[in-house]
Formats: C-alpha cells, structure tokens, sequence
C-alpha cells in the first residue's frame, strides 16, 4: 500500500492519533484497516536503543489519552527505529503494515 492508499484510509480517529502522537515523534502513520481495527506505525529514532516493551511504555501515556474506544481498536502498532523496516524482526510487520493483507470484515 503507498502513502497515498494509506490517506485513503484515513478516519477521523486515526487523525486524532496522528495529530495526538506527531509533536512526538518523528513519523507517525495510522489507518483504518477494517470497521474494528486502527493500525498505527511509529518510526523514530528515539526508539533505536529500546525494547519493544521499552517502546510501547514510551507511547502509552499517549495512547491513554485517546478516547476508550479508539484505544479499544488500536490493534496493530508497529514501532520502529529509522531501517529496522527491512529487519529481519520486523520486515513481515512492516509489509503487512504497507500492504496489508484481505480484511475479512
């Protein structure tokens, strides 16, 4: 899926994180994958020296701030440091990500 696929999914809810995370950190992307589920994608280099639990704690004060039921649909989250896109640990995850697979909702 291109950046511009990715606009097209684009909901109010999934500006709202944008908006929410992009003061933050350096490249925020977030879209409606189907009717239940948010997917968001964080890539910054702040995260490079971090765990991914490390990473999540790093953004969850964040994600609190969100309604109930936006955080309720926040399924996917990817966080990544700057090329850890085409690493082995987290290419599939960004692929999915940038293309993903048939909903079958």
């Amino acid at each position: 899926m291109s950046v511009s696929l990715i606009d097209e999914r684009k909901t109010d809810e999934t500006r709202e994180i944008e908006t929410l995370l992009q003061p933050h950190f350096a490249h925020v992307h977030c879209y409606r994958y189907n009717s239940a589920i948010l997917r968001l994608c964080i890539i910054d280099e702040q995260f490079r020296p971090l765990s991914q639990v490390q990473r999540h704690e790093r953004i969850e004060p964040y994600l609190q701030q969100l309604p109930p039921d936006v955080q309720d649909e926040l399924i996917f989250i990817l966080l990544l440091a700057p090329g850890e896109a085409h690493d082995i640990r987290y290419a599939q995850r960004y692929l999915e990500f940038m293309d993903p697979s048939p909903s079958i909702l």
